[in-house]
């Protein structure tokens, strides 16, 4: 069966023929020769569900045609990019308010806005961050 892995936050995607008797971690392995990113720092991503690496890929009922999603495990070198460009967006926000607030009331309007940050990056699913990525790259003329 041949199947679309795509990866998220980039405009990668490959095609890879494989067997449904085949495990996760063959799969990780011909990603890998496409797309260049090691299978220990994949995160394979099928309908929402992560794929373990010990399962078959019949076992979450994978059929040709099908888009996986790749992400990068949490501490394999995305974070800290997602950590600069955190710490960037806060510095911003935080100079921008104290031009209108106190230091005080800036620092409350700052806390505020961070819990309802993370609130909405966490509800964020699959389909709504390869909807964000798509319009990105769009707009930047990838």
């Amino acid at each position: 069966m041949l199947l679309v892995v795509k990866f998220l936050g980039k405009s990668e995607q490959c095609s890879v023929e494989i067997q449904p008797s085949d495990m996760v971690e063959t799969l990780k392995e011909q990603v890998e020769k496409c797309l260049g990113v090691p299978p220990e720092q994949q995160r394979l991503v099928f309908k929402g569900k992560p794929l373990a690496d010990s399962q078959t890929l019949g076992a979450y009922k994978l059929s040709s045609g099908d888009k996986v999603f790749l992400t990068l495990k949490p501490g394999t070198g995305a974070t800290s990019v997602q950590s600069a460009g955190t710490k960037e967006l806060r510095e911003a926000l935080e100079q921008t308010l104290l031009r209108h607030f106190s230091a005080k009331d800036a620092k409350l309007v700052l806390k505020e806005f961070e819990k309802i940050y993370g609130k909405c990056i966490k509800s964020l699913n699959l389909d709504d961050i390869e909807r964000l990525s798509a319009g990105s790259l769009q707009a930047s003329g990838s």
